[in-house]
Formats: structure tokens, sequence, C-alpha cells
């Protein structure tokens, strides 16, 4: 063979291996694109949507929210999005979105909790700890938290931010209070002079003072209130208003 012969031998081959190697890219390229529009199609759902965390917040509330509708498609679900999307709600503090093995989407909801209720122009309103109104109803359906009396947000409504002193000042308290105090207070009123009186679960009752010191007795609250609850005295009242507080035995 000679060298001419050789030289075009080898150009053909390598020819040969250049269309091979574009085929099978293309055949590549073809396989993933079909199977990308194959996952893709809705009609290809087999995913279950698992919920945890939600007390107040119903399922199907959770899936219009999210535009999530079973069997979902795992393959074209967006968990930012659906975050997002749960974030916007003004009864959801948090909420983590994830998959689990086998074909789960795993929802796991954190609702915020009420400060307290107030009364509105509606009925009463759940204040968070942040002073937005992140529910409203005719009447209290639950004792989740304690009562703001004496005080009302008239028209307030449902996504507004209540920024008014007085009950401003009383969200500055109940921040700074431990979980075991608040858990432990019934009603928390305010009288038309801006007097405070605290009443706790087993009917016993805290004169404050002055609105504008709550906050130099929050200490010495609960720290009070951890103790009779621990020890259940036959207290009647306790008065915080002095330096010293006074406390009053029944009987």
């Amino acid at each position: 063979m000679s060298t001419y012969e050789r030289i075009r031998k080898r150009r053909k081959e390598k020819r040969t291996n250049i269309l091979k190697k574009a085929a099978l890219f293309i055949v590549i390229v073809l396989f993933l694109s079909g199977l990308y529009f194959l996952l893709r199609q809705p009609w290809f759902s087999f995913g279950a949507v698992y919920i945890t965390g939600a007390e107040k917040t119903r399922r199907e509330e959770i899936l219009f929210l999210t535009g999530l509708k079973e069997p979902v498609n795992l393959f074209i679900v967006d968990c930012e999005v659906i975050h997002k999307s749960l974030m916007s709600d003004l009864r959801i503090k948090n909420a983590r979105v994830g998959y689990e093995l086998p074909n789960i989407l795993h929802i796991d909801i954190e609702e915020k909790k009420p400060a307290f209720y107030v009364a509105s122009s509606y009925g009463y309103a759940a204040i968070d700890e942040l002073g937005l109104v992140i529910g409203a109803a005719g009447n209290i359906k639950d004792g989740a938290a304690p009562v703001l009396s004496g005080v009302s947000i008239g028209n307030g409504f449902v996504g507004d931010q209540i920024t008014e002193g007085k009950i401003a000042k009383i969200l500055d308290f109940l921040n700074t209070l431990d979980q075991n105090a608040k858990n432990n207070i019934a009603e928390i009123n305010i009288s038309d002079a801006g007097k405070v009186k605290i009443f706790d679960l087993p009917g016993r009752w805290y004169i404050m003072g002055e609105i504008g010191e709550l906050g130099q007795k929050a200490k010495s609250f609960s720290a009070m209130i951890k103790e009779f609850a621990k020890k259940n005295p036959a207290v009647e009242f306790a008065d915080l208003s002095y330096s010293k507080p006074y406390i009053k035995i029944k009987g």
C-alpha cells in the first residue's frame, strides 16, 4: 500500500470515528431530552405530601397555598417556591420543605402563637409577639394565650401591625418573661388610669402598678409566679407596685 493510500485510509477512519461520536452524542441528547420531558409530565406523579406541625392550619389550606395536588410529581416540585408560598401566610412562623425516601415531600410547619388576645371591633384579635394581628374571631376559642382587657385595637384586622403605646408596653413585658411565666397568665388588665393587674390561672392576681414600670417588675414577677405554680400557696394576691412586694394570704 502506497503512502498516499495509507494517508487516505487514516483520514477516512478519522472521519468515521467523528461521525460515530457525533451520532452517539445526538442519541444521548435525544434520550436525555425525552427523559426530561417524560419526567416533567403532570401524569408522571407518584409522590405523597406529608405535613407535620400544623395544628390550626388545615391540610387543605396548605395544599391550596402551595399549589400542590396529590399525587405530586417530585421531579418538578420546587422546594424554595413552596417555602416562599408558606412564609407568605401570616399564621406561619417557619417552614421546612424537603424530600424523604421513597416518595415523600415533607412539609414541616411551625405556626405562630398569639402573645395575647385583645378586644376589637370584630370581637377578639390574636396578637403575636411582634404586635402583628394573626387572627380575628367573634370570640376566643381556646386558652392558648392570656386575654388583654381594658384596651381595644378598634378596626385592627389580620395583617395589621399594632403599635399603640399600651399594647407595645405589654408586648415588651411579655417578651422578657420565660415561657413558664407566660403559660401561667390568664388575663392582663389595664385600667383607665394606666394601672396593670395580672391574673394567673389559679385565680391569684398581681398588682403591677404603672404600665410604664412593667419592665422593672418582669424579673420578680417571673420568679414569683414560678414559685407559686410550684408550691401552690394560699395566696390571694401579690402587690408588686412597691419596691418590696407585698403578698396577701387568704383567710
